[in-house]
């Protein structure tokens, strides 16, 4: 450990015996103490902070803001082709964890939200991590077999990529192309005027969550948490992104209506969520339906859990993904203020809940937090959400690729089939296409390799299949005249069912 390390270990050291001197008299004292000093620190301890106030529903503190003298000369220093075209800085900035945001008025008129990163942030932030991992080592977690290099080195990574906001730029960039024009608003990032410690991004007003939780009806609260319920989704599988940092200052709410717009700010914790990731979710999910418990166990090592750890709490795991999954299991509208999900895994796991939180892979940490922000918002608005709406066609999704998986062994090689000798077709098709519109809205849009046209029951939703049954169409002989024609582009077939209809085609 580094002698920057050392300073910050013996800050949290004494941090960690004012807590402790305070619970002895009162353990809300302890936890206000705890917030506001990790809460003055920029960097990783600010994080935590966050985290704290979100899960007692106190303020949020934040690190002592830059001054406005100070923001001006790391803008000049940093980005002189957006300092030549500033005619002023707002005096109050909006402080975050690595960096605080100013509303910056241009010459040209325009205004801008500029994110100036704390000096030096970097170098804390490694110190800082070493420093938490020292005190760690100390922690009830060692006894539980914690993997400690890999869960410090992993988080290091994370957020000294947050540190580099030119990567920031590139990942708020894909959401604000994905949902411009939606109910989703992205602030547009101006990378030319953008520098690795300067952000600058489009202005973007909203009413925040405690303004607009006193201002709105109901209705308009059921209504915001159905669309952040919606985004949450949609990025986490339609975008394989998931913001992991969603604190109350990162998300704000604008309008009413069909003009209601939820804005996202902040794209600098954002964690990648790959399709094969979504497919174990949706197999955890499918195990916990069925309250399977072998199958859970199964899904949670596909995920990354560690086995021998698992195998200690293998008799909670239905319980506790039952919990966990609790909004996506539930059939019609979900209330998030009767989800008390901390209270609820410590009466399941009791002192075993170090298991569970040392056997799993350090991303599943980000999910947790993003779960955690996304419930803090429902729970605010004390609004029931129809949860399975907004999951049931990622579902159908990825239900196809888990069965596919399952029946083949593996997702269908994304190699093609080759060219048969003597060949007459003069184009074989690269892809076989599945899609499912209920009524004009599109469902399942699906890709896979040509080949998966050879098992066509393995990569159909279920309805369809038995719609098929009902209807006598015959996938066996649908797939012999694929393989006749040499899987040139054809309508393999397509068929309605109640609202619902399917096209099934290569191309």
């Amino acid at each position: 450990m580094d002698l920057k390390a050392g300073k910050e270990l013996v800050r949290f050291a004494s941090i960690g015996l004012g807590v402790a001197l305070r619970r002895a008299y009162s353990p809300i004292d302890a936890e206000r103490f705890l917030s506001r000093a990790l809460g003055s620190m920029p960097g990783a301890p600010a994080k935590i902070a966050q985290l704290l106030g979100m899960r007692s529903d106190r303020d949020i503190p934040a690190p002592e803001p830059m001054s406005v003298s100070l923001v001006r000369s790391i803008v000049e220093n940093e980005s002189p082709q957006l300092a030549a075209q500033i005619d002023s800085i707002g005096e109050i900035g909006i402080t975050a964890s690595l960096g605080q945001t100013h509303k910056v008025r241009l010459k040209s008129g325009d205004i801008l939200a500029v994110k100036v990163q704390y000096p030096h942030v970097a170098e804390h932030v490694a110190s800082q991590i070493e420093a938490l991992f020292g005190v760690a080592g100390f922690s009830p977690a060692r006894k539980y077999d914690f993997d400690i290099p890999n869960t410090r080195d992993f988080l290091r990574k994370k957020l000294l990529e947050e540190t580099d906001y030119t990567a920031e730029a590139e990942t708020q960039a894909r959401f604000y192309e994905r949902y411009n024009g939606s109910a989703i608003c992205i602030p547009r990032v101006f990378r030319d005027l953008s520098t690795k410690s300067v952000l600058a991004q489009s202005w973007e007003e909203s009413t925040s969550l405690h303004d607009f939780g006193i201002q709105a009806t109901n209705e308009q609260k059921d209504r915001a948490g159905a669309v952040f319920t919606s985004w949450v989704f949609d990025s986490l599988f339609g975008l394989s992104r998931m913001h992991a940092d969603l604190n109350p200052t990162n998300y704000g709410f604008r309008g009413s209506g069909e003009d209601f717009k939820l804005v996202i700010y902040d794209f600098g914790s954002v964690e990648l969520f790959p399709v094969e990731r979504a497919r174990c979710l949706h197999q955890w999910y499918y195990a916990t339906r069925a309250r399977n418990q072998s199958e859970i166990y199964s899904a949670l090592v596909e995920l990354g859990f560690a086995p021998h750890r698992l195998s200690m709490i293998d008799k909670m795991l239905l319980p506790l993904s039952e919990e966990l999954l609790k909004p996506i299991l539930v059939d019609g509208l979900w209330s998030a203020q009767q989800w008390n999900l901390q209270n609820r895994l410590e009466e399941i796991l009791g002192q075993n809940k170090w298991w569970f939180r040392t056997a799993g892979p350090p991303w599943f940490l980000y999910f947790m937090r993003s779960l955690q922000g996304w419930h803090h918002v429902l729970k605010s608005f004390n609004c029931q959400v129809d949860v399975d709406r907004a999951w049931r066609p990622w579902q159908e999704k990825l239900g196809i690729l888990d069965q596919a998986f399952k029946t083949s062994g593996h997702i269908f090689p994304d190699h093609g089939i080759s060219r048969p000798r003597g060949s007459t077709a003069e184009i074989i098709s690269k892809s076989l296409r599945v899609r499912v519109f209920d009524e004009s809205e599109l469902i399942v849009d699906l890709t896979l390799p040509v080949n998966a046209a050879r098992d066509l029951e393995a990569v159909l939703p279920d309805a369809v299949l038995r719609r098929c049954q009902e209807d006598g169409i015959r996938l066996h002989l649908i797939q012999n005249r694929a393989d006749e024609t040499q899987y040139a582009p054809q309508e393999l077939f397509k068929m309605k069912y109640g609202t619902r209809s399917c096209l099934v085609w290569l191309e």
